[in-house]
């Protein structure tokens, strides 16, 4: 039989600091007094953040949840005022940073910040870091930069110096159990160890798009091994 996967992007898909896997408890505590507003940010030294790691692991995704959960912890709402970059080797320059400055003339009333994405900044050209650095200045304590990479060496030290860093290059295997366990609860599926969901999560080398598509095979395979069964099909979210 064939499972059927409605809804399972989409019950899957993390939209909560605690849907997101980190190397470091201390980043995820730092990132929480963020969005918090425990810790001032932005600030007259801090207004960046970059997120390293290799492909997979959800940076960008969390790059785009921020500003939502920023907003809704600052007033309840959304960011109304959020824009998204994905930076390409030689198409960055000066109308990259022109088109920015355009949108930042425009209000953002009733949120906290403004919020723009970059993903891939270190593909930047030297001379346009020194534009974001520029950028980073003129727009202090009003806008947040969120910035996705998976060379945080390539990136100005300027521009690193005004934000602060997370890597999610070292993740626990571990880690991953949480979220494989709740799938295979969710499917009812009850044959597969914590060794066998480790192994999962080496195989695919922890990126997180590969390893639910591998939780699906493993499904699919135990219900092919039990036509009698009825694979369950989620809710709607």
């Amino acid at each position: 039989m064939t499972v059927n996967f409605l809804n399972f992007d989409e019950t899957y898909h993390p939209r909560q600091l605690d849907d997101f896997l980190f190397e470091k408890n201390a980043d995820r505590d730092l990132l929480d007094s963020i969005i918090t507003s425990n810790l001032p940010f932005p600030s007259s030294n801090k207004y960046g953040l970059i997120f390293e790691g290799h492909v997979g692991i959800g940076k960008s995704t969390l790059a785009r949840a921020l500003p939502d959960l920023m907003e809704y912890a600052f007033n309840g709402g959304t960011a109304t005022w959020c824009y998204e970059y994905n930076i390409k080797s030689g198409a960055n320059g000066a109308p990259l940073f022109e088109n920015i400055e355009q949108k930042m003339e425009r209000h953002h009333a009733f949120n906290r910040c403004r919020y723009i994405i970059l993903n891939e900044v270190d593909r930047l050209t030297k001379s346009s870091m020194g534009d974001l650095k520029s950028l980073m200045d003129t727009a202090s304590k009003t806008t947040v930069f969120i910035m996705t990479t998976n060379n945080v060496n390539a990136i100005d030290v300027a521009v690193q110096s005004r934000s602060y860093k997370f890597s999610f290059n070292e993740i626990k295997t571990t880690s991953y159990l949480p979220l494989l366990k709740r799938v295979m609860a969710d499917y009812q599926v009850d044959i597969y160890t914590d060794q066998d969901l480790e192994m999962l999560v080496r195989i695919h080398k922890g990126d997180v798009r590969n390893i639910l598509n591998g939780a699906q095979q493993m499904i699919e395979a135990y219900f092919a091994a039990r036509p009698f069964l009825t694979a369950p099909v989620l809710p709607t979210p």
